[in-house]
């Protein structure tokens, strides 16, 4: 069997480095925003309510690790779900906090879930009396929706896709079909689906890449999500390269399309733009 792979790399020489006190607060705060805490709004709006709910969790969640990590509980099982998640949020917040790794809240994803089954054991375990069991139940089904829904009424409002969408409206009125993008995630596979599958995207490495917006590195395609056909063929007819910003070694009159975080290029051929280059 033939197996393909590629790995991220760290581009600065030094990995581990002396404590970043504002990546740590930003990995802090990440945390709350794992159970819901929004910032930057005002006090006297339902933010207020959205966030006595991170407050609420984390309250018992203190609880729940000091009594379920406490001598007196005997089950080894609760014990050990725990003292894995105390464990993992440390050592996250050392890793992000010690050393150039990029953090995205997503990454306490796979620790900060384990918070919700820990204080269902605390409150099995130490919520005895049926009655009080079912108002904190009903309590928090009702507060949970509620930020829910909220949440969603805000998210509902974001549209990151229209630059990307008035980029491949754009692309295929001048009869641009195939071309690349230096920016993979914004304009990879997505603009092959906004365009219902008319643009043809080569995507190469990007920001992971110190080679980053030369000849050489349009060459060098990012397999993950990549047709393989990419690898063997090149671009026929009118060529486009998207990019996150001017490339000062492209001429500016090539220049079709100029948004607030994207410049898009044109060449009649790929010959045209690797002559560009050139010069």
């Amino acid at each position: 069997k033939t197996y393909d792979f590629s790995t991220y790399y760290i581009s600065n020489e030094s990995f581990f480095t002396e404590l970043d006190s504002e990546q740590f607060l930003t990995v802090l705060n990440g945390w709350f925003r794992a159970y819901g805490y929004q910032a930057g709004k005002s006090i006297f709006s339902y933010q207020l309510i959205q966030n006595m709910l991170p407050a609420v969790l984390i309250l018992m969640l203190f609880f729940a690790l000091r009594c379920l990590l406490g001598k007196k509980n005997k089950d080894e099982q609760q014990k050990m779900t725990a003292l894995f998640f105390l464990i993992g949020f440390i050592s996250l917040t050392m890793l992000f906090s010690f050393s150039t790794m990029m953090y995205a809240d997503r990454y306490l994803t796979p620790i900060s879930i384990f918070a919700y089954p820990l204080i269902c054991c605390f409150m099995e375990r130490y919520i005895t009396k049926p009655l009080l069991k079912g108002i904190v139940g009903i309590f928090a089904a009702l507060f949970v929706s509620f930020c829910g829904f909220m949440n969603y009424m805000d998210f509902k409002t974001i549209d990151n896709s229209a630059e990307s969408r008035e980029v491949a409206d754009m692309l295929l009125s001048e009869g641009y079909y195939n071309g690349y993008t230096f920016m993979f995630w914004k304009y990879g596979s997505n603009l092959v689906e906004y365009s219902d599958g008319k643009l043809n995207v080569w995507k190469e490495i990007g920001e992971d890449n110190p080679a980053k917006n030369t000849v050489d590195n349009i060459y060098d395609i990012h397999r993950w999500l990549e047709l393989k056909s990419h690898r063997t063929e090149t671009p026929e007819g009118k060529v486009f390269l998207i990019s996150d910003g001017d490339i000062d070694a492209l001429d500016k009159e090539r220049i079709l399309y100029r948004g607030e975080e994207t410049v898009v290029y044109g060449y009649d051929d790929l010959e045209a733009m690797k002559q560009d280059f050139e010069h």
